[in-house]
């Protein structure tokens, strides 16, 4: 989780240098879109993010308030939700997998 909320801070400062990030059971925090965000550098950035309903560490509902908060970034967003805590498991990990095949064959 704290290496979701840093790999979102760091590819939102620089999106440039990278090709899109997956965040597991992480949260955007609203100081990681800064300046990028304002200059429109994030719209189309692939963003893969999973979370677990069950997640007592960070809650669902943090979660979910940081990935809407980006709707005005106009990221290319794939956000899934899993029965799971604060972990990973074979179907979110699945899910992942796909999305970076998927983002290989572009």
């Amino acid at each position: 989780s704290q290496g979701a909320m840093l790999s979102a801070a760091v590819a939102f400062a620089e999106p440039s240098m990278f090709a899109g990030a997956v965040l597991m059971s992480g949260a955007i925090l609203p100081e990681s879109t800064g300046k990028a965000a304002i200059l429109g550098r994030l719209v189309g950035f692939p963003l893969m993010a999973t979370h677990g309903v069950n997640d007592t560490v960070i809650p669902i509902e943090l979660a979910r308030a940081g990935y809407q908060a980006c709707a005005p970034l106009e990221l290319d967003l794939t956000y899934q939700e899993f029965d799971m805590a604060h972990e990973i498991n074979q179907e979110s990990f699945e899910a992942v997998t796909n999305w970076l095949r998927a983002q290989l064959d572009k």
